[in-house]
Protein backbone atom coordinates (compact mmCIF):
# COMPACT_ATOMS: atom_id res chain seq x y z
CA UNK A 1 0.00 0.00 0.00
CA UNK A 2 1.25 3.48 -0.76
CA UNK A 3 2.72 5.81 1.82
CA UNK A 4 -0.01 8.43 1.30
CA UNK A 5 -2.75 5.86 1.89
CA UNK A 6 -1.02 4.80 5.11
CA UNK A 7 -0.78 8.44 6.20
CA UNK A 8 -4.48 9.02 5.57
CA UNK A 9 -5.42 5.93 7.53
CA UNK A 10 -3.24 7.13 10.40
CA UNK A 11 -4.93 10.52 10.13
CA UNK A 12 -8.33 8.86 10.56
CA UNK A 13 -7.10 7.42 13.85
CA UNK A 14 -6.10 10.92 14.92
CA UNK A 15 -9.66 12.04 14.27
CA UNK A 16 -10.96 9.22 16.45
CA UNK A 17 -8.70 10.50 19.24
CA UNK A 18 -10.25 13.96 19.03
CA UNK A 19 -8.23 15.96 16.50
CA UNK A 20 -9.89 17.97 13.77
CA UNK A 21 -8.57 18.45 10.28
CA UNK A 22 -9.38 20.35 7.11
CA UNK A 23 -9.45 18.62 3.74
CA UNK A 24 -8.47 20.98 0.94
CA UNK A 25 -9.28 19.70 -2.53
CA UNK A 26 -8.67 21.14 -5.98
CA UNK A 27 -12.25 21.19 -7.22
CA UNK A 28 -11.52 22.60 -10.67
CA UNK A 29 -8.83 24.35 -12.68
CA UNK A 30 -8.71 26.69 -15.64
CA UNK A 31 -5.66 27.15 -17.80
CA UNK A 32 -2.26 26.09 -16.46
CA UNK A 33 -2.24 24.96 -12.81
CA UNK A 34 0.20 23.11 -10.49
CA UNK A 35 -2.16 20.13 -10.04
CA UNK A 36 -5.29 18.88 -11.79
CA UNK A 37 -8.77 18.71 -10.32
CA UNK A 38 -9.24 16.40 -7.30
CA UNK A 39 -5.70 16.75 -5.96
CA UNK A 40 -6.01 17.11 -2.18
CA UNK A 41 -4.26 17.63 1.12
CA UNK A 42 -5.32 17.22 4.74
CA UNK A 43 -4.34 20.04 7.09
CA UNK A 44 -4.00 19.66 10.86
CA UNK A 45 -3.07 22.32 13.39
CA UNK A 46 0.65 21.58 13.13
CA UNK A 47 1.21 19.38 10.07
CA UNK A 48 -0.34 18.37 6.76
CA UNK A 49 -0.66 15.34 4.46
CA UNK A 50 -0.67 15.35 0.67
CA UNK A 51 -0.24 18.31 -1.66
CA UNK A 52 -2.23 20.55 -3.98
CA UNK A 53 0.87 21.65 -5.87
CA UNK A 54 3.09 23.54 -3.45
CA UNK A 55 4.14 27.15 -3.77
CA UNK A 56 2.12 30.17 -2.71
CA UNK A 57 -1.17 28.42 -3.55
CA UNK A 58 -0.57 25.62 -1.07
CA UNK A 59 0.99 27.89 1.56
CA UNK A 60 -2.03 30.19 1.50
CA UNK A 61 -4.51 27.30 1.63
CA UNK A 62 -2.72 25.75 4.62
CA UNK A 63 -2.76 29.06 6.46
CA UNK A 64 -6.45 29.59 5.74
CA UNK A 65 -7.38 26.06 6.81
CA UNK A 66 -5.19 26.21 9.91
CA UNK A 67 -6.62 29.56 10.99
CA UNK A 68 -10.13 28.09 10.92
CA UNK A 69 -8.99 25.03 12.86
CA UNK A 70 -7.20 27.04 15.54
CA UNK A 71 -10.19 29.38 15.95
CA UNK A 72 -12.63 26.44 16.00
CA UNK A 73 -14.50 27.97 13.07
CA UNK A 74 -16.39 26.23 10.22
CA UNK A 75 -14.63 25.38 6.99
CA UNK A 76 -13.81 28.44 4.87
CA UNK A 77 -15.94 29.09 1.81
CA UNK A 78 -14.76 27.67 -1.47
CA UNK A 79 -12.48 30.05 -3.34
CA UNK A 80 -11.26 30.58 -6.88
CA UNK A 81 -7.69 31.85 -7.05
CA UNK A 82 -6.23 33.44 -10.21
CA UNK A 83 -2.67 32.25 -9.76
CA UNK A 84 -0.87 35.13 -11.42
CA UNK A 85 -2.82 38.24 -10.33
CA UNK A 86 -3.67 37.00 -6.82
CA UNK A 87 -0.54 35.22 -5.57
CA UNK A 88 2.16 35.87 -8.15
CA UNK A 89 2.50 32.32 -9.47
CA UNK A 90 3.40 32.28 -13.14
CA UNK A 91 1.26 29.26 -14.11
CA UNK A 92 -1.23 31.60 -15.75
CA UNK A 93 -4.41 29.74 -14.80
CA UNK A 94 -6.80 29.65 -11.88
CA UNK A 95 -7.66 27.06 -9.23
CA UNK A 96 -10.92 26.53 -7.33
CA UNK A 97 -10.42 25.10 -3.84
CA UNK A 98 -12.99 23.34 -1.67
CA UNK A 99 -12.53 23.17 2.11
CA UNK A 100 -14.14 20.42 4.22
CA UNK A 101 -13.88 20.04 8.00
CA UNK A 102 -13.24 16.44 9.12
CA UNK A 103 -13.45 15.01 12.62
CA UNK A 104 -14.51 11.80 14.37
CA UNK A 105 -18.12 12.35 13.35
CA UNK A 106 -17.39 13.25 9.75
CA UNK A 107 -14.62 11.27 8.10
CA UNK A 108 -16.54 10.73 4.86
CA UNK A 109 -14.36 13.17 2.84
CA UNK A 110 -11.27 11.15 3.82
CA UNK A 111 -13.00 7.91 2.82
CA UNK A 112 -13.76 9.45 -0.57
CA UNK A 113 -10.11 10.47 -0.92
CA UNK A 114 -9.01 6.92 -0.11
CA UNK A 115 -11.42 5.54 -2.71
CA UNK A 116 -9.99 7.95 -5.28
CA UNK A 117 -6.46 6.86 -4.44
CA UNK A 118 -7.44 3.22 -4.82
CA UNK A 119 -8.91 4.00 -8.24
CA UNK A 120 -5.60 5.47 -9.37
CA UNK A 121 -3.31 2.93 -7.73
CA UNK A 122 -1.02 0.81 -9.91
CA UNK A 123 -0.32 -2.85 -9.11
CA UNK A 124 2.97 -4.52 -10.08
CA UNK A 125 4.12 -8.09 -9.55
CA UNK A 126 7.91 -8.18 -9.73
CA UNK A 127 9.66 -11.52 -10.20
CA UNK A 128 13.34 -11.45 -9.25
CA UNK A 129 15.25 -9.97 -6.30
CA UNK A 130 18.69 -9.56 -7.83
CA UNK A 131 20.54 -6.26 -8.09
CA UNK A 132 18.22 -4.86 -10.77
CA UNK A 133 15.08 -6.05 -8.98
CA UNK A 134 16.23 -4.35 -5.79
CA UNK A 135 16.99 -1.14 -7.68
CA UNK A 136 13.55 -1.18 -9.32
CA UNK A 137 11.82 -1.59 -5.97
CA UNK A 138 13.79 1.32 -4.52
CA UNK A 139 12.90 3.48 -7.54
CA UNK A 140 9.20 2.66 -7.19
CA UNK A 141 9.05 3.05 -3.40
CA UNK A 142 7.92 6.71 -3.34
CA UNK A 143 5.47 6.21 -6.21
CA UNK A 144 1.87 5.09 -6.14
CA UNK A 145 2.64 1.52 -7.21
CA UNK A 146 1.62 -1.44 -5.04
CA UNK A 147 4.38 -4.06 -5.47
CA UNK A 148 4.35 -7.78 -4.77
CA UNK A 149 7.93 -9.08 -4.90
CA UNK A 150 8.75 -12.74 -5.57
CA UNK A 151 11.95 -14.79 -5.77
CA UNK A 152 12.60 -18.54 -5.73
CA UNK A 153 15.75 -18.39 -3.59
CA UNK A 154 15.27 -18.77 0.17
CA UNK A 155 16.99 -16.07 2.18
CA UNK A 156 17.81 -13.95 -0.85
CA UNK A 157 19.35 -10.61 0.08
CA UNK A 158 17.35 -7.44 -0.28
CA UNK A 159 13.81 -6.52 0.54
CA UNK A 160 12.52 -3.42 2.24
CA UNK A 161 11.96 -4.96 5.65
CA UNK A 162 8.40 -5.04 6.90
CA UNK A 163 7.30 -2.53 4.26
CA UNK A 164 7.96 -4.92 1.38
CA UNK A 165 9.20 -8.43 2.17
CA UNK A 166 10.27 -10.81 -0.57
CA UNK A 167 7.85 -13.70 -1.07
CA UNK A 168 9.74 -16.98 -1.53
CA UNK A 169 8.19 -19.30 -4.11
CA UNK A 170 9.95 -22.43 -5.37
CA UNK A 171 7.98 -22.32 -8.61
CA UNK A 172 7.33 -18.61 -9.25
CA UNK A 173 5.33 -19.24 -12.43
CA UNK A 174 2.62 -20.86 -10.33
CA UNK A 175 2.12 -17.53 -8.56
CA UNK A 176 0.89 -15.95 -11.80
CA UNK A 177 -2.58 -17.40 -11.21
CA UNK A 178 -2.87 -15.22 -8.10
CA UNK A 179 -2.10 -11.92 -9.82
CA UNK A 180 -5.08 -9.52 -9.77
CA UNK A 181 -6.59 -8.62 -13.11
CA UNK A 182 -5.08 -5.58 -14.91
CA UNK A 183 -1.84 -5.78 -12.91
CA UNK A 184 1.55 -5.08 -14.45
CA UNK A 185 4.11 -7.91 -14.48
CA UNK A 186 7.87 -7.47 -14.52
CA UNK A 187 10.17 -10.50 -14.93
CA UNK A 188 13.87 -10.37 -14.07
CA UNK A 189 14.85 -13.55 -12.23
CA UNK A 190 18.31 -15.12 -12.05
CA UNK A 191 17.24 -17.88 -14.47
CA UNK A 192 16.22 -17.67 -18.13
CA UNK A 193 14.22 -20.87 -17.64
CA UNK A 194 12.26 -19.26 -14.81
CA UNK A 195 11.81 -16.10 -16.86
CA UNK A 196 10.30 -18.12 -19.69
CA UNK A 197 7.92 -20.07 -17.46
CA UNK A 198 6.65 -16.87 -15.81
CA UNK A 199 6.22 -15.05 -19.12
CA UNK A 200 4.46 -18.09 -20.61
CA UNK A 201 2.02 -18.15 -17.70
CA UNK A 202 1.46 -14.38 -17.75
CA UNK A 203 0.78 -14.21 -21.48
CA UNK A 204 -1.67 -17.07 -21.02
CA UNK A 205 -3.87 -14.62 -19.12
CA UNK A 206 -5.58 -12.07 -21.36
CA UNK A 207 -6.22 -9.79 -18.36
CA UNK A 208 -2.54 -8.95 -17.76
CA UNK A 209 -1.87 -6.25 -20.38
CA UNK A 210 1.74 -5.37 -19.47
CA UNK A 211 4.31 -8.17 -19.23
CA UNK A 212 7.84 -6.76 -19.05
CA UNK A 213 10.93 -8.94 -19.44
CA UNK A 214 14.49 -7.86 -18.82
CA UNK A 215 16.83 -8.76 -21.67
CA UNK A 216 18.14 -7.89 -25.10
CA UNK A 217 16.50 -7.98 -28.52
CA UNK A 218 18.13 -11.40 -28.97
CA UNK A 219 16.47 -12.73 -25.82
CA UNK A 220 13.15 -11.32 -27.03
CA UNK A 221 13.48 -13.09 -30.39
CA UNK A 222 14.29 -16.41 -28.73
CA UNK A 223 11.41 -16.11 -26.29
CA UNK A 224 8.95 -15.17 -29.03
CA UNK A 225 9.96 -18.22 -31.05
CA UNK A 226 9.45 -20.53 -28.07
CA UNK A 227 6.20 -18.83 -27.06
CA UNK A 228 4.79 -19.25 -30.57
CA UNK A 229 5.68 -22.93 -30.36
CA UNK A 230 3.70 -23.07 -27.10
CA UNK A 231 0.62 -21.77 -28.90
CA UNK A 232 0.63 -18.03 -28.13
CA UNK A 233 -0.89 -15.89 -30.85
CA UNK A 234 -0.12 -12.39 -32.03
CA UNK A 235 -2.31 -10.59 -29.49
CA UNK A 236 -0.66 -12.34 -26.56
CA UNK A 237 2.83 -11.82 -27.94
CA UNK A 238 2.15 -8.11 -28.47
CA UNK A 239 1.86 -7.72 -24.69
CA UNK A 240 5.46 -8.80 -24.15
CA UNK A 241 7.64 -5.75 -23.46
CA UNK A 242 11.30 -6.63 -24.02
CA UNK A 243 13.74 -4.96 -23.77
CA UNK A 244 12.28 -2.97 -20.88
CA UNK A 245 12.76 0.72 -20.14
CA UNK A 246 12.24 3.92 -22.08
CA UNK A 247 13.98 4.35 -25.40
CA UNK A 248 17.20 6.34 -25.51
CA UNK A 249 18.63 5.19 -22.17
CA UNK A 250 21.31 2.58 -22.77
CA UNK A 251 23.12 2.41 -19.42
CA UNK A 252 23.19 -1.05 -17.85
CA UNK A 253 23.88 -0.12 -14.24
CA UNK A 254 21.04 -1.38 -11.99
CA UNK A 255 20.07 2.13 -10.87
CA UNK A 256 19.97 3.37 -14.49
CA UNK A 257 17.83 0.43 -15.61
CA UNK A 258 15.56 0.97 -12.61
CA UNK A 259 15.04 4.66 -13.38
CA UNK A 260 14.24 3.84 -17.00
CA UNK A 261 11.83 1.04 -16.05
CA UNK A 262 10.11 3.21 -13.43
CA UNK A 263 9.51 5.88 -16.07
CA UNK A 264 8.12 3.26 -18.45
CA UNK A 265 5.77 1.88 -15.80
CA UNK A 266 4.52 5.36 -14.94
CA UNK A 267 3.93 6.13 -18.62
CA UNK A 268 2.01 2.90 -19.10
CA UNK A 269 -0.02 3.47 -15.92
CA UNK A 270 -0.91 7.04 -16.89
CA UNK A 271 -2.19 5.84 -20.26
CA UNK A 272 -4.16 3.02 -18.63
CA UNK A 273 -5.78 5.49 -16.22
CA UNK A 274 -6.61 7.84 -19.09
CA UNK A 275 -8.25 4.96 -20.95
CA UNK A 276 -10.39 4.33 -17.85
CA UNK A 277 -11.21 8.01 -17.43
CA UNK A 278 -9.39 8.26 -14.07
CA UNK A 279 -7.53 11.57 -13.51
CA UNK A 280 -3.85 11.16 -12.61
CA UNK A 281 -4.40 13.65 -9.79
CA UNK A 282 -6.26 10.93 -7.90
CA UNK A 283 -2.94 9.25 -7.27
CA UNK A 284 -1.92 11.67 -4.57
Amino acid sequence: MTRLVDEIRSAKQRLVLGEKGMLVRVEATSGSAPRDGDAAMLVFAYDSIGTIGGGALEHGAINRARAALMANQPAPDNETIPLGPAIGQCCGGSVRLRYSMVDAGNAAPLDQWLEALEAGRGVLWLFGAGHVGQAVVRALEPLDIDVTWIDSRPGVAGGLGEDLPIVTARAPHLEVASIPSDSMVLVMTHSHAQDFDIVHAALGRADLPFVGLIGSATKRARFLSRLKARGHGGHALSRLVCPIGVEGISGKQPAVIAASVAAQILRYREQALADRGVPMSLSG
